[in-house]
């Protein structure tokens, strides 16, 4: 059983940083969903993806459409992305 799963979460940053490089896509600014709470799908321990080097990640699945913000998304999960677990937010189970 998954310790992550259902859980939801507060996107705190995005590759560490509360705020996008000057050069950063549009489609790429995932910066623009920092403060928005999402709900853990999956994570990366239960797939067959090699572990990052940046650590753990989960997809984070989001209320909002994501391809309405202009901001690509190319998961199973719609409205879903990888997030690191060191950008979220746990928030406490109900």
């Amino acid at each position: 059983m998954s310790r992550m799963n259902g859980r939801k979460v507060v996107l705190e940053t995005f590759l560490g940083n509360r705020h996008p490089h000057e050069n950063v896509r549009p489609s790429e600014n995932f910066w623009k969903l920092i403060g928005t709470t999402g709900t853990v799908v999956l994570e990366e321990s239960q797939t067959s993806m090699p572990a990052h080097p940046r650590g753990a990640r989960v997809l984070v699945q989001f209320p909002a459409s994501i391809r309405d913000m202009g901001l690509a998304c190319h998961n199973e999960a719609p409205d879903s992305l990888w997030i690191f677990v060191s950008d979220l937010v746990i928030k406490p189970a109900d």
